[in-house]
């Protein structure tokens, strides 16, 4: 199996209202390191998994959406937990959505919060399929 690995950051601000969370219930930032892993049995013509320039800038694409921004004010994401592993899923899920057209493999995102602490998302991606929306 190869694999091509790209990683980029994004500063984020956001809560985890539910108790569960502890001080996380409060506003805090984070600076999220995301690594965005396209895996392929095989490589293409030009022997790459996925070209290293679009794979960064589809990931850099992605996390535009979370960027310097407060997750708790997105529409989008009113009320969910956006905890590491629901961010994984979600990044992933734009990530395959951009790079279908050029690349089917596996797609594995991990996301970091800290040195110590990060949540992963692996799935295939596969031509024509839509990001599914999903709401904790």
């Amino acid at each position: 199996m190869y694999s091509l690995t790209v990683r980029r950051h994004a500063f984020v601000a956001h809560s985890l209202k539910r108790d569960v969370f502890g001080p996380a219930r409060n506003l805090h930032g984070v600076t999220l390191i995301v690594d965005a892993e396209f895996k392929a049995p095989e490589i293409d013509a030009n022997n790459t998994v996925m070209d290293v320039v679009r794979a960064s800038k589809i990931l850099k694409d992605v996390l535009g959406e979370y960027h310097y921004k407060n997750l708790d004010e997105n529409p989008a994401l009113a009320g969910v937990p956006t905890t590491m592993e629901f961010l994984a899923r979600r990044i992933h899920d734009g990530v395959a959505a951009r790079a279908a057209s050029r690349f089917r493999g596996c797609l594995k995102i991990t996301v970091r919060e800290s040195p110590e602490a990060w949540a992963s998302y692996e799935g295939d991606v596969v031509a024509g399929r839509k990001p599914r929306a999903k709401r904790a």
